[in-house]
């Protein structure tokens, strides 16, 4: 009987290993949750910081001598485009709930100041505004029928002031920058002798005496 071609024998663990060891694929685990929890702290602070800018102040004057709404806005738009729908005049008070009265009487006559023609104008309902730079994000409006809007001129000065940035802030950062700038100026720049130096003495070198030789007398 020939025999046959010898088997090889069986491993009871195989050579190389197909699966990583579990320490491994937790540690991956565990760097890949981190990474997404930052991720997502990441995307907060951005949608915070977005949402945070893009906010709206409106000033509204429903009645005589009565102090305004001031009402701050964040939802429903995006600047520089900013919509009165009805939500934004009811929340400004400027609808009646009254059931008696017709629905289109029930939205008061409204009127925006308009900065760039100095007066104030009308405007229906889902009446579109741009703001610039200079409006602050800030918005005033009125009922058309009241006449006495208290603290307006204050509120529109200081909305007129030259727009600039904190004063404390410029000044700690222009400091701040001013110094910087001259410790760098100074790492390049050789030490200059002080203003007053001191005088200078220059030593002159000793003359030297003539070596004595003993004279010599003839008798």
């Amino acid at each position: 009987m020939v025999a046959g071609p010898s088997q090889p024998k069986a491993r009871a663990a195989p050579r190389y290993a197909t699966q990583m060891p579990a320490i491994f694929t937790q540690q991956n685990a565990r760097e890949e949750g981190m990474n997404e929890e930052r991720r997502q702290r990441e995307l907060e602070r951005l949608q915070a910081a977005a949402r945070e800018k893009n906010t709206v102040v409106v000033y509204a004057w429903t009645q005589n001598g009565v102090e305004p709404i001031i009402y701050e806005f964040q939802d429903g738009f995006k600047l520089p485009s900013f919509y009165f729908t009805l939500s934004v005049l009811q929340k400004l008070c400027m609808t009646s709930e009254d059931p008696d009265i017709p629905a289109p009487a029930r939205i008061a006559p409204i009127q925006r100041y308009n900065r760039a023609l100095d007066t104030w104008t009308r405007f229906d309902v889902g009446h579109m505004v741009t703001l610039h730079e200079r409006d602050a994000g800030i918005l005033f409006v009125r009922d058309a029928r009241v006449r006495e809007c208290v603290d307006f001129d204050q509120h529109l000065h200081r909305l007129t002031r030259p727009v600039s940035a904190n004063l404390m802030t410029d000044l700690t950062s222009e400091w701040k920058y001013v110094r910087a700038a001259s410790l760098a100026w100074s790492s390049r720049t050789p030490s200059l002798p002080p203003t007053n130096p001191a005088p200078h003495i220059t030593h002159k070198p000793r003359s030297r005496m003539p070596s004595l030789s003993p004279v010599s007398s003839d008798n």
